[in-house]
């Protein structure tokens, strides 16, 4: 059986990239060619994975998910949950996101990354308590905009949308914080443009997103820091409480803030 799981795994894992391979990940579920395969998701700090199995079963053949977190006990929940939820769409990673994205994701492979709640460097979410084992900085970001779809070609119809971040937070201050160093990662060739922009800037014309978008919102950093949760077009197909959700609103943390970007810059 060891000798079994060995090689399932290494044929998940491509000999020359080190990148994962989607195909041999999912299988069936991978949607056959790479060209028409499936959007592929994936959600960092993923806890114990109440959010990412319940998205996943909902865009069941629709959509494919990884749930990505440090703890190797809350891999195996989420892994039992899945399997308990038939939820053969998702997959589990277990490790340092930023290595995830830097060496186990293929550039240009993942269409929406989700972050919920994420621990601030210091639980004030002060950005002048920022910690040296702090997740979501500079560099986190750098390596995400190289994981996801880039922007599409102009003209060209039907393509494939480029990829976003979604993060859901309890934290004001640190939202803000997140905002501001999204706001200010630009391109190190290129002319220096920005590498994300607020996605509900590029609606397209007509559209005003009222409803969707809609609510109270602030601007920090050139990023929009919109009041309240996501919804389905910030990609939370079905409404979830996560573990955390649970916990801070059991402390009565309801206050809800969120931010949703688009890569628009060539590479970091």
């Amino acid at each position: 059986e060891l000798r079994c799981f060995a090689a399932r795994y290494a044929r998940c894992i491509g000999r020359r990239s080190g990148a994962l391979r989607l195909d041999a990940v999912f299988g069936r579920e991978g949607g056959g060619a790479a060209s028409a395969r499936l959007p592929f998701y994936v959600e960092v700090c993923a806890g114990n994975g109440d959010w990412a199995v319940a998205q996943a079963v909902a865009t069941r053949g629709r959509a494919l998910w990884l749930a990505a977190e440090l703890r190797l006990d809350r891999v195996w929940l989420i892994a039992s949950r899945a399997l308990t939820a038939r939820a053969a769409n998702l997959a589990c990673a277990g490790g340092d996101s930023r290595a995830l994205l830097a060496e186990r994701l293929a550039r240009g492979s993942v269409d929406h990354l989700f972050v919920n709640f994420p621990e601030p460097p210091h639980h004030s979410g002060d950005a002048a308590a920022e910690s040296v084992v702090e997740l979501l900085g500079a560099a986190f970001f750098a390596h995400a905009h190289a994981a996801l779809a880039p922007p599409p070609a102009a003209g060209v119809a039907g393509a494939r949308p480029a990829g976003r971040i979604t993060i859901l937070s309890d934290s004001r201050p640190y939202i803000h914080t997140l905002a501001r160093t999204l706001g200010a990662l630009v391109a190190s060739s290129g002319g220096g443009g920005r590498l994300f922009r607020s996605t509900h800037e590029l609606l397209p014309a007509g559209v005003d997103g009222a409803g969707e978008w809609g609510g109270a919102r602030e601007e920090c950093g050139g990023i929009t820091v919109h009041h309240g949760v996501p919804g389905r077009a910030q990609g939370h197909h079905v409404r979830a409480a996560s573990y955390f959700d649970r916990f801070w609103e059991h402390g009565h943390h309801t206050e809800r803030y969120f931010l949703d970007v688009t890569r628009v810059g060539p590479e970091a």
